[in-house]
Formats: structure tokens, C-alpha cells, sequence
């Protein structure tokens, strides 16, 4: 058991030590409420893994980490996969619910995140309990390390609210209120109605300076960045959208 400890945490510190410094490739971590499911992920028709997707690390296929996991135990290497690309990746995604512990149970969501950003590049989510689901997505690596970091979302049929750390956010759509963040940052879907939807977001800053939030829909992408003076820290502050599906 201390041994397994041991590489693991020697494992960690080898991701957080490559993490500023290869700006040239992708590391991914998986998101989203999954790990209450049997997974089954390829992408770039190439198996993923199976099962539980928690702690998975989803790298581009020519990351020099590559070659140094080859006298890895097995459990470290299955945690790893090599197979990302820069331009469009191809995604497919079976799911099973395979616990009955909450009610009403979460559904099933997916994302990948960058080790920078916490905004997902990619995103799914499904009312069903079990299924498949197809998609694509691009991803743009930066070249240098003077390039500034960009969100760049690779499906844009995503449809959902990003929100940073705040005391309260709270999201209303059409009048129906979606999830609410209290002290912590997190990510709700966006079911949009055809025609005009109102979104009205509502949220308490708890410091002075800058906060943001990102709403994603298939015909709206913004990051919404606000400058919270003095005198509006720990007051109710609200946003009204109006999007078209």
C-alpha cells in the first residue's frame, strides 16, 4: 500500500512539474457527473477505458510524457491515454447507470478540461440513463509560451453556464431556476427553448476586483468579465440575457 502511495504521489508531482511547461501539447482531465456510471470512451477511434472514469489523464498523442511511462506500474499507465490531436478529434461516449443512490439520480455529464482552465473544451450531458453519444471537437494548441491562454471550445452544440467562485450564483432560465453555487465555483446546463429564451443571472461577489462567468450555446459564447467595486462587494448583483436557440 505504500508503495502504490508512493508512485503515486511521485506520479502527481511529474504532471504539476509539465503542467507550465509544455505549451506545445494537451494535457486533459475528465469532468462531470460520471463516475456513478459504467463508461465506455474512444476517441480518435482508440479505447479510452472502461468503467470508472475518475483520475483518468487524456493526453495529444505526441506528448514526450509518453515514453516515460513505459516502466510504469500497469494501474499508473491505465490512467493515461495518448491520444489527442490538434485540429478535429472525434469523440463517442456509451453509458450505463449503474447505481440508484441518489434521488432523484444525477445524469450523466462529461466534460474535458485543460490543466489551466477549468471551463470545459468539451461538454456533454444526457437525461437518459444509458446510451451513446457521437460527437466532434477541435482543439488549438498554443505555440509559445507567450501566448496568452484562450478558452477554445471544441463542440460549440454545448450549451451550458460556467461560473468562478462566488458567494452566490444563481442561473434562471425562462423563469425555471437552474443550479445554485454557493462559495464555490461550478457548471449547470442550458435546456434553450426554440425561439427566445431570458436567462437572468444572479450572483453575490464576495471580494473586491475582478469575477467572470462563461455562457456557452450553440449561438452564444462569452466569458463575462466584471469589475467589482468596493461598495458592491457582498451585494446582489443581476445579468439578463436574452439568447435564441
Amino acid at each position: 500500500m505504500k508503495k502504490r502511495a508512493s508512485l503515486l504521489i511521485l506520479i502527481s508531482l511529474i504532471f504539476i512539474s509539465m503542467t507550465s511547461q509544455d505549451t506545445k501539447h494537451i494535457k486533459a482531465f475528465v469532468s462531470g457527473h460520471n463516475s456513478n456510471y459504467d463508461v465506455q470512451l474512444k476517441i480518435n477511434g482508440k479505447p479510452v477505458n472502461k468503467g470508472d472514469l475518475s483520475g483518468l489523464k487524456i493526453f495529444n498523442e505526441e506528448h514526450p510524457f509518453k515514453n516515460q511511462l513505459q516502466d510504469m506500474p500497469p494501474f499508473i499507465q491505465d490512467l493515461m491515454a495518448f491520444v489527442l490531436k490538434e485540429g478535429e478529434n472525434t469523440i463517442e461516449i456509451k453509458f450505463d447507470r449503474r447505481t440508484t443512490n441518489f434521488n432523484p439520480p444525477r445524469k450523466f455529464s462529461f466534460g474535458l478540461r485543460s490543466s489551466i482552465e477549468y471551463i470545459p473544451f468539451y461538454y456533454v450531458s444526457s437525461e437518459k440513463e444509458s446510451g451513446t453519444i457521437t460527437s466532434k471537437f477541435d482543439l488549438k494548441f498554443k505555440k509559445d509560451k507567450s501566448e496568452k491562454e484562450k478558452v477554445t471550445l471544441g463542440n460549440k452544440d454545448a450549451a451550458f453556464i460556467y461560473s468562478e467562485r462566488m458567494d452566490v450564483f444563481q442561473a434562471t432560465l425562462n423563469g425555471n431556476s437552474l443550479m445554485y453555487f454557493g462559495g464555490t465555483g461550478g457548471l449547470t446546463d442550458l435546456h434553450l427553448i426554440k425561439g427566445t429564451n431570458t436567462l437572468e443571472i444572479k450572483y453575490v461577489p464576495g471580494r473586491e476586483g475582478e469575477v467572470s462567468y462563461y455562457i456557452q450555446t450553440p449561438n452564444f459564447t462569452k466569458k463575462v468579465i466584471k469589475k467589482i467595486p468596493k461598495d458592491q462587494v457582498d451585494e446582489l448583483q443581476i445579468d439578463v440575457y436574452e439568447l435564441k436557440e
